[in-house]
């Protein structure tokens, strides 16, 4: 039995809130109409709120263990890495999130900020690209 679209999206949402967006990402699926086309539903509006893509690319000198996406009006940061998932420098990785502002934050692996973003508007595909290097001393 196939799930409907809108069951779909609020599953993701619940997973959203309950666990962070890496782990929701594999529940993301596009539906088809009956002529093949993907394409937008035309069912009444619902309080899930649209998704977009964020494309995380490391460029830095240091390896990420957090990056976390809180809305710019205040509120909890999401998760956007499950716990275990490291990103070393030259890999990406990519997180589904509803659409909004955000305040963006990449974190190394003792918990530091490597970048931090204010106010970005993400409502399509995004790229966000951490470049920080470390000071050599």
């Amino acid at each position: 039995m196939r799930s409907s679209p809108l069951s779909m999206k609020g599953m993701l949402f619940l997973l959203l809130v309950l666990g962070g967006v890496g782990w929701a990402v594999s529940l993301l699926h596009t539906s088809s109409t009956e002529d093949g086309e993907s394409g937008a539903h035309t069912s009444a509006p619902t309080e899930v709120p649209s998704t977009t893509v964020l494309t995380v690319t490391n460029r830095s000198t240091e390896a990420i263990c957090g990056i976390y996406a809180a809305p710019a009006e205040g509120g909890v940061d999401l998760p956007l890495l499950p716990p275990s998932r490291v990103v070393l420098p030259g890999e990406w990785v990519t997180a589904t999130i509803p659409s909004g502002t955000y305040n963006l934050r990449a974190n190394n692996c003792f918990d530091t900020p490597l970048a931090a973003a204010e106010g970005v508007r993400i409502d399509g595909p995004m790229e966000w690209t951490i470049v920080y290097e470390q000071e050599h001393q």
